[in-house]
């Protein structure tokens, strides 16, 4: 493998914002602005992963896979970078370029509707947490 120079995160986040799959272009045009009712960050550095598109107020990321992704070693890559994001609290999404590109009002309902359902569970865990903060315990009667 050969010796490629270090390049920091965010210098990597802003080349992949500059060279974006026609999938990444298409879809960012339909999420900038708050077009979904919320803020998302396309080729956010996070950890030593570059997302593709993430909503941190929902912690929700949004990754596009290309026809290289079917491969088994980048789906155990997939995988093991998922079962990150979901350690720090994110929920993870995946579209293929097809679909974002061919059936682009299927991916939005399914971003909103899992920007609804983390709305839900964040307001539902944040009551919970205001009456049994993490940690504290309930005696039994």
């Amino acid at each position: 493998m050969a010796n490629r120079p270090f390049v920091s995160p965010t210098e990597f986040a802003r080349r992949l914002r500059q060279d974006q799959t026609d999938a990444e272009r298409s879809l960012w045009q339909r999420l900038r602005n708050g077009a979904l009712g919320v803020k998302f960050r396309r080729q956010h550095p996070l950890a030593s992963y570059v997302l593709d598109f993430c909503c941190l107020s929902h912690r929700l990321v949004v990754e596009l896979d290309g026809d290289q992704h079917a491969e088994a070693e980048a789906v155990l890559r997939d995988e093991k970078r998922d079962q990150t994001l979901r350690q720090l609290g994110f929920r993870v999404v995946r579209f293929g370029n097809r679909q974002v590109l061919t059936e682009p009002t299927v991916v939005l309902d399914a971003i909103r509707a899992l920007l609804d359902d983390l709305q839900f569970d964040a307001s539902n865990s944040s009551h919970v947490e205001e009456s049994a903060p993490r940690g504290s315990t309930t005696p039994d009667p």
